[in-house]
Formats: structure tokens, sequence, C-alpha cells
């Protein structure tokens, strides 16, 4: 106690420690590869972001048993892909497109209508 008292008088602030083990992770990150079930995929942006993500085979929604390297266009050869928390929606469905051929849309918590393309993945779970 002091201690404590001696520095604020002095106008210093007290070391400040952080346990690693008490921080929360704010910013889910997702760790996409092609050996992915869609399923598990869907599941884990469920868990990270609270929004629904809607995964496509051409027009129809893709079966929730096939890896997405099996739903890759021809040309494209898939590869890993990260997201955060930060990333916008819009972005993230290019990056889906541009990495492995895959349409996929981004909805809100109840999948009942598609979030905007400025929206963050975080936010996607609040609309």
């Amino acid at each position: 106690m002091g201690f404590e008292t001696t520095i604020k008088n002095r106008g210093y602030r007290k070391p400040y420690r952080v346990d690693k083990k008490q921080i929360k992770k704010t910013m889910a990150d997702l760790k996409i590869s092609g050996r992915m079930h869609v399923k598990t995929l869907q599941e884990q942006f469920k868990e990270a972001y609270g929004g629904t993500l809607r995964v496509y085979n051409g027009a129809r929604f893709a079966d929730s048993d096939a890896t997405l390297a099996s739903l890759r266009a021809e040309g494209k050869s898939g590869g890993e892909f990260e997201a955060n928390g930060n990333m916008h929606c819009g972005r993230f469905e290019k990056e889906m497109m541009d990495e492995f051929g895959i349409k996929v849309n981004v909805a809100n918590s109840d999948d009942s209508a598609l979030v905007p393309n400025d929206t963050t993945l975080s936010g996607s779970g609040r609309m």
C-alpha cells in the first residue's frame, strides 16, 4: 500500500502486468484450407463471428459433406487463407473466390438476410 501511494503521489503509473491466461481473444482468426469440409467451415465461421456462411457449388448451395477442394473452380490451386474479425464481408467473399474459386455469401446470425459488404465479419453476427 505504501508503494502504491508513493507512486500515485509522484504521478507515476504502476507497472502493468498482464496474465496471458486472462486475455480474451477479441478478434477470432479463421484458418481455411482446401481440405476443410463445408460443414466444418460453416460451424467455425458461426462460432468465430456469429454470422452464417453460405457456400455455393455453382448456383446451388454446396453439399455439407463436400470439401472445399472438390468445389473449387478449374485453374484454382487452393492453398490456405486466414480471415480475422476486422475483415469486411465483401473482401472475405472476394478472397474466397480468388483463392479457392468458391462463391460464398455472409448472412446474419439467423440466416434470414445477407450482410452488406462493408460490414466486418465480427459485425455480421450482430445484425
